[in-house]
């Protein structure tokens, strides 16, 4: 994570929870404080963690599947 080029608004975690708690701890050493779990990459250790690190943690949510979902209900708006 020292190498990312631009600052980071949320961690989108794509890998296996034996490998993410790495990532999920990374994240909170350097204050970056959202978390997606893509499904798979879940466990009740990664979210435990993050809930005592008061970070903001998304599960059981496919971040695609919500953009187009999100993305359709605002073309219903007319945004």
């Amino acid at each position: 994570m020292d190498e990312l080029p631009v600052p980071v608004d949320v961690v989108d975690v794509v890998i296996p929870p034996e490998k993410g708690i790495h990532v999920v701890r990374q994240c909170a050493h350097k204050n970056l404080n959202r978390v997606w779990l893509q499904p798979g990459a879940e466990s009740s250790e990664i979210i435990h963690f993050c809930n005592q690190q008061l970070m903001q943690v998304v599960f059981n949510a496919c971040a695609m599947v919500e953009k187009k979902r999100f993305a359709s209900v605002e073309r219903q708006e007319g945004r």
